[in-house]
Formats: C-alpha cells, structure tokens, sequence
C-alpha cells in the first residue's frame, strides 16, 4: 500500500510523539523508583497504620504505611494529619495506650513511625473528649 506524503508525516510525527512520550514515563519511572525501589509493590495489609481517638475509640485516620517496606510512616505526618483532624491541636501526643498517663511516642518528625503496634491514640491535653472535624468543606 502506497502512502501520500500527507500520510507518511502524520505517520512519523504519531510515532515520534509516542516514542518521546514512552522516554519521558521511562525517565519518571527510573527516577521515582531508584531512591524508593520498594514502592514498585503495593504496601501489604498489615503495613496500615491506625490511630484513634483514646475515649471513644473512633478511627480518627488510617495511613498505608508506604515510607518504609516494613510498614512505617514519617512520624511528622502522622502527628500532623491527627493535629488537623483535632482541629488544629498541634499540642496532642501520640501513645500506645487510652491511658492519658500511658509513655507517649517521643520521636522526631523525620523518623519512622511503625505501623505496628494494632493502633496508635492521639491525646489533646486537658480535653479527653475532644472534638474531631468530619469534613472541610467551606
């Protein structure tokens, strides 16, 4: 089958953009996952991190755990995803227990946050029955 010139160049400029388009995802793809190799799998089931709330028990967030391949988060985010779903109590702790005297999870914000234990309560202090913000529309 013979090609028109017209042919022949919407042809070679398709394939040309199809070739540039698969580099630039496999330079993506190479960049993104070097440095985070075990992001190419989806975390496993038990790499969920849970806190709640230590009254009522409600969940107050749930993270997959992707920052590290044994299940673990930033303990920065962690504190300040629950800081904002307390309405912006940036003075809450995290703990193992729903005991307000309990140890509290003393870590820096760049370290990592085990998925593991089963849950993690976010305290406000002076308010054991604090309130939690359901959603943030205007």
């Amino acid at each position: 089958m013979l090609r028109t010139s017209s042919e022949e160049a919407t042809a070679y400029s398709t394939a040309k953009a199809v070739d540039a388009n698969a580099q630039h995802r496999s330079t993506y793809s190479h960049r993104r996952f070097r440095t985070n190799a075990f992001l190419v799998r989806r975390p496993l089931p038990d790499h969920t991190l849970h806190v709640r709330h230590p009254r009522t028990l409600e969940v107050l967030i749930s993270l997959s755990a992707w920052n590290h391949e044994d299940g673990a988060l930033h303990f920065g985010l962690v504190h300040n995803a629950c800081a904002i779903i307390a309405g912006n109590r940036h003075d809450g702790y995290l703990s193992q227990s729903t005991n307000v005297s309990a140890p509290r999870v003393t870590m820096k914000h760049a370290e990592l946050l085990p998925a593991q234990p089963e849950a993690y309560f976010y305290h406000v202090p002076g308010e054991s029955d604090y309130s939690i913000v359901q959603t943030f529309d205007l």
